[in-house]
């Protein structure tokens, strides 16, 4: 499982079981899905990850993730529902 903070301190987790990235803020009692289906379903589709291991996140809020089963790393834009294949298959 991947983690990482923005320069806000919101901490991001790479859901590995959950097939999801997902925000927590300070202070937070439930994250926010900002990468992957929320249901925790995989797939290789742009709006899925499957098995994602480790997450960055940019001065802008933009995801970067390694989404392992599936041979790629997804950016996935602030706010986007689904992300783009910029390395692998």
């Amino acid at each position: 499982m991947g983690l990482t903070l923005d320069l806000s301190n919101t901490l991001y987790i790479a859901d590995w079981y959950n097939n999801r990235v997902q925000a927590w803020l300070l202070g937070a009692s439930t994250g926010i899905t900002v990468a992957g289906d929320s249901s925790g379903v995989s797939g290789s589709t742009a709006n899925y990850l499957n098995m994602p291991s480790d997450v960055a996140v940019d001065s802008n809020g933009n995801v970067y993730v390694s989404d392992t089963l599936n041979n790629r790393v997804q950016f996935w834009a602030k706010s986007a529902s689904s992300g783009t294949t910029i390395a692998g298959l």
